[in-house]
């Protein structure tokens, strides 16, 4: 797909894919048994789904500053707000922590 969004419903529909893979992979990573648990599908995996929901927020945000429409701005500057507290949420949810201590 593309890299940076060309219009408000693609801003959009790049948050809602964003946001669903992210969920779908912190999901699959809780759902590994403690004993089944391995650097690549444990860390590298929560690595890997950091970096392309960084890369969706890293356009978006760059389209906040840059975009000639002020409306697009406006939408991306909601957006990137809107991914921020995702992945906090996401992110430092507390099971996450809790299926790291277990790796070992």
């Amino acid at each position: 797909g593309a890299l940076f969004p060309k219009n408000e419903a693609e801003v959009a529909s790049f948050v809602q894919k964003a946001m669903a893979q992210a969920t779908e992979e912190f999901n699959a990573i809780l759902a590994i048994p403690d004993q089944q648990r391995t650097f690549d599908n444990t860390m590298r995996a929560l690595d890997t789904s950091q970096e392309k929901f960084g890369q969706v927020d890293a356009a978006i945000t760059l389209m906040n500053m840059v975009h000639p429409e002020k409306t697009m701005r406006d939408v991306c500057q909601e957006a990137s707000a809107q991914l921020s507290k995702f992945s906090v949420d996401l992110y430092f949810d507390q099971r996450l922590y809790f299926a790291f201590k277990k790796y070992r």
